[in-house]
């Protein structure tokens, strides 16, 4: 058994008028001690946010997906229950999945692994909170990230990533930098090719700015702190945005930063 593995699923539904559904499952073992959490936010199109985020138990990952209490994700499907926003959401996905290479980063024995599982998808979403409910239909998004290496032996530098709809069509970008180099794709409509090309983006709101050691769902008491100063203490910032240039699509995109990676 490996001393350290990180399995990580983002999903999200992006609706006609703006309002974004983010679900993000994660899992972490790092030196004997294991955490599992389920993390949902909703964007609306005032501004507005609601965010919950709950422990898992008896969580069992698959090939394809995971099953929890209370929930599951697969490649066609998503349901969970939390304490301040539960739901379900059907996905009916317009292409296979893709990366731009298996592994994306090979680290000795181990590596990175990252892929689109999910790159354009139809969706139907019923939310429901106490005193309220909502049904999203839009388009989906889902990709999984799979680490099996202790996360300050891949160097990491310098992470952009991000993913469009448009009405005739669906993109996502990566660019990776290392210490031992870039790592850099564009998916549009079925056709990966090499670079990092996304489209025209005009930045809507900002939704994330923030240490990612600072979620709950990468704290490992009492080793946290030390982990996040060995692995370059990422930051991250995430924008929804408009997309293309007559700005007629929506997108999500991201910036991730590591200090130099301390050996």
């Amino acid at each position: 058994m490996t001393p350290f593995r990180l399995a990580k699923w983002y999903c999200d539904v992006l609706g006609d008028d703006g309002t974004l559904l983010i679900v993000v499952f994660g899992s972490v073992r790092f030196a004997g001690l294991e955490r599992a959490r389920l993390v949902v936010e909703l964007h609306r199109p005032d501004g507005s946010v609601m965010r919950d985020a709950t422990s898992l138990e008896h969580v069992r990952q698959t090939d394809d997906g995971c099953v929890f209490d209370g929930g599951a994700l697969a490649p066609d499907r998503l349901s969970w229950r939390a304490p301040a926003l539960s739901g379900s959401a059907r996905l009916a996905p317009r292409f296979s999945a893709t990366s731009p290479a298996d592994p994306l980063l090979a680290v000795g024995r181990g590596a990175l692994r990252w892929s689109v599982e999910i790159p354009d998808a139809d969706a139907a979403v019923e939310l429901g909170w106490p005193g309220g409910e909502l049904t999203l239909r839009g388009r989906g998004y889902c990709d999984r990230v799979l680490l099996d290496v202790v996360p300050w032996r891949p160097g990491l530098r310098r992470l952009t990533w991000g993913h469009a709809v448009f009405r005739d069509g669906a993109a996502w970008w990566l660019e990776l930098a290392t210490r031992r180099g870039v790592v850099a794709a564009t998916w549009r409509d079925g056709v990966l090719v090499a670079g990092c090309a996304p489209p025209a983006l005009s930045p809507v709101r900002t939704l994330v700015d923030r240490r990612v050691a600072d979620l709950a769902l990468l704290r490992v008491p009492p080793l946290g702190a030390m982990a996040r100063w060995l692995a370059g203490d990422p930051h991250e910032q995430r924008w929804l945005a408009r997309a293309g240039g007559d700005r007629s699509g929506w997108a999500v995109h991201e910036l991730v930063r590591w200090r130099a990676a301390r050996t």
